[in-house]
């Protein structure tokens, strides 16, 4: 007898920060609509930074740090400026493209395995076959 088992490593985006930090999102419908959402919503602040105004960078680096808080988990944002020696606003507006990007590209990419192998057996049924007159 045929038993399934999920493939549960096929079922996660691993998402690597300069080796010092490894993040799994799942690959669900829901997860591809809220990163997409998140991360689109972030990096359209970026419009509406007013650059010599201090407190317009701040409000929008903050935002985002939150929105990949918000992808990745509490105080995930904050880890992963980390890495920057003097983390800005271009920096934060790159590690949420990667989020979404990434995230996106491992989405599709097992999506598509699906769609391409799509060739399912026709099924065998006495109500398949042909019907004689009446």
């Amino acid at each position: 007898m045929a038993v399934f088992r999920p493939e549960l490593e096929s079922n996660v985006c691993t998402l690597n920060f300069d080796d010092k930090f490894t993040y799994e999102l799942p690959l669900h419908e829901d997860t591809n609509k809220r990163v997409a959402e998140i991360a689109n919503k972030q990096l359209q602040a970026l419009k509406k930074v007013d650059e010599n105004n201090p407190d317009s960078i701040d409000k929008v680096y903050n935002m985002m740090l939150d929105g990949i808080d918000e992808i990745l988990g509490e105080g995930a944002g904050a880890d992963i400026m980390s890495i920057f020696p003097k983390p800005g606003l271009l920096d934060i507006g790159d590690v949420l493209h990667y989020i979404a990007k990434e995230y996106g590209l491992a989405y599709n990419a097992r999506l598509n395995k699906y769609k391409a192998n799509a060739d399912i057996p026709k099924a065998t049924h006495p109500a398949n076959g042909k019907r004689g007159r009446r």
